[in-house]
């Protein structure tokens, strides 16, 4: 399904793409989704491992931005160049700024991210998507927004795919 087509007082969980989809402006769609999420419209939620991978990939980004570096070349080069590093900080203002329209974010513990094992094994996902499907269980959340399509094989969850730009222009 469609993320668009996602109803007024649904509760959402928000995968990483939905965020670097939005801010590298490959989906309107996740824009949106997130302008709905600021007016109140849906109420929107994550993890702090999705934002630890929202942080990431916006650092990677910015780097290859700001430098000229290849993708393949940033986290070495960075690493070799801390004073390069401590210029950036866009990433950091981006989450703040997420953090400002109202994105419950969750925490988990120890615990969670050993009762995700039982996920993979029954869904054969990755770990970082087998915790997902665990949070939202835990928080008997059912509707996610991904453009991750390992999670169409899950059920009960219901997938809320964007669309990105080049499919848009299709239609």
């Amino acid at each position: 399904m469609r993320i668009d087509q996602i109803s007024d007082n649904s509760t959402v969980y928000l995968d990483a793409n939905i965020f670097l989809y939005h801010y590298e402006d490959i989906s309107p769609d996740c824009s949106s989704l997130l302008e709905r999420v600021e007016r109140g419209k849906i109420r929107a939620v994550t993890s702090t491992r999705v934002l630890d991978e929202v942080l990431h990939r916006r650092l990677i980004a910015e780097a290859v931005s700001l430098y000229g570096w290849s993708i393949k070349q940033v986290v070495n080069r960075l690493k070799r160049n801390p004073e390069k590093l401590k210029k950036i900080s866009k990433h950091w203002e981006d989450i703040e700024e997420l953090l400002k329209i109202g994105i419950e974010v969750f925490t988990f513990s120890l615990e969670d991210l050993l009762m995700a094992r039982k996920i993979q094994s029954q869904f054969g996902l990755l770990v970082c998507d087998s915790l997902t499907v665990y949070l939202m269980e835990k928080h008997r959340i059912r509707v996610l927004a991904t453009r991750d399509e390992d999670f169409i094989r899950v059920e009960p969850i219901d997938v809320w795919m964007p669309r990105i730009k080049s499919e848009r222009q299709k239609e």
